[in-house]
């Protein structure tokens, strides 16, 4: 295999049991097999151009409280990338926004639990 190839599993390989909820590995091996299948082909100029967009962009805190408009902030109870507590800044910087932690899901929240995720969503705009 390429250098590039080696690379790109490697990265895939450490990334992977980050992305989600401990209980997701031992439930739903086949959802564990696709994410892995879909890091593994990413071409690693896709996931160099990733990082570095993670690594340049602006701080978009203070920008929160200029939304004015009804927001939903979904959150995985297990998510490792992104602490609960950022989940609840965001909350607390955007007036009247709403923050469901759902459980059992980590980074990819919306394909670890879709019809948790999916009724929170709909509920939300159902109330709009």
């Amino acid at each position: 295999m390429p250098p590039r190839g080696l690379l790109i599993l490697a990265i895939a390989e450490s990334m992977l049991p980050k992305m989600l909820a401990p209980k997701t590995y031992s439930a739903k091996p086949q959802l564990v097999a696709r994410v892995k299948a879909m890091m593994e082909g990413t071409p690693l100029e896709g996931i160099l151009g990733d990082l570095a967009g993670l690594r340049d962009r602006p701080d978009s805190m203070p920008t929160l409280a200029t939304i004015d408009r009804p927001t939903l902030i979904l959150h995985g109870a297990d998510d490792q990338l992104i602490p609960a507590s950022e989940a609840e800044a965001m909350r607390a910087g955007i007036r009247g926004s709403e923050l469901k932690v759902i459980p059992d899901a980590g980074h990819l929240l919306n394909m670890e639990q879709p019809e948790v995720f999916n009724d929170a969503a709909r509920e939300f705009l159902v109330a709009l």
